[in-house]
């Protein structure tokens, strides 16, 4: 019997990106990422407090065209997602 993680790991394995994804299910995925970013952003403030206030200071942008965003790895004021 397979392990939950181990169900999710063949599920990201054989993850393909949508390529007609909708703006609207696009909008609700950023919202979704988001929210996950800024949960665990908390999550690391209250276990890890020199760290957590260290991400709480970066801003979270989208990084839906990395062709404009190829200075983003020198770029340690944000958090692309």
């Amino acid at each position: 019997m397979a392990t939950a993680t181990e169900k999710t790991a063949s599920k990201l394995k054989n993850w393909e990106p949508n390529p007609n994804i909708t703006v609207e299910e696009l909008e609700v995925m950023r919202v979704e990422v988001y929210d996950r970013i800024i949960v665990a952003r908390v999550g690391l403030l209250l276990r890890h407090p020199f760290f957590g206030n260290m991400a709480t200071r970066l801003k979270i942008l989208a990084a839906d065209d990395w062709s404009n965003k190829i200075h983003s790895v020198s770029n340690v004021t944000s958090k692309y997602y």
